[in-house]
């Protein structure tokens, strides 16, 4: 693969982006900055990385020179003590659940961010946000069936490489970012 067709294979992967999902999501967000909902971030391995930054971005970014205008959110992944001791005293499939048992709240959000869409740990925190009354968004690559089924509102990437997924995600991120940036605060 040369520099074009890997510029190529990134475009294809955002044009296959689903318009109506994408604007449930920033729907969303803009709802959930105005009453004051929070939104859980949680990936593993790159996605995790990818998690982490949304969280600054739709924090801290999305405010731009504003005293407010950001989400209110974290990462799951970034809660080393807390996801820790629920790995250690549950086990690390259910972490993410005791996370959003301790903190989540009924009309917060979990976005969970996985290329594969089949993490055990991510699916059942889909299953344990979905019974506590969360909203549950997944951005996934294009075998993430598993963690669609669960979501409410769900963007699936037409690519199996997981850098073009995971670039894409990014762009969603990005984009939504710039989203806030550009909407009132009421």
């Amino acid at each position: 693969m040369n520099y074009s067709e890997y510029v190529e294979e990134n475009r294809l992967a955002l044009e296959s982006v689903d318009r109506a999902a994408l604007q449930q999501m920033e729907i969303g967000l803009l709802e959930a900055r105005m009453r004051d909902s929070q939104v859980f971030f949680f990936g593993n391995g790159g996605s995790a990385a990818s998690a982490s930054h949304a969280v600054g971005d739709i924090v801290k970014t999305a405010k731009g020179d504003r005293d407010s205008g950001g989400v209110r959110a974290v990462s799951i992944s970034e809660m080393q003590a807390l996801f820790t001791a629920y790995s250690n005293d549950t086990s690390f499939e259910e972490a993410g659940s005791g996370v959003l048992h301790d903190l989540g709240r009924p009309g917060d959000i979990l976005v969970l961010i996985s290329v594969s869409g089949r993490s055990p740990n991510l699916l059942a925190a889909a299953k344990t946000a979905s019974a506590m009354g969360m909203e549950v968004w997944s951005l996934v690559g294009s075998n993430g069936d598993a963690l669609v089924e669960l979501s409410s509102v769900a963007i699936k990437i037409s690519s199996q490489d997981y850098q073009v997924v995971e670039n894409a995600h990014m762009s969603l991120i990005h984009y939504l970012t710039k989203v806030l940036q550009r909407a009132p605060v009421s």
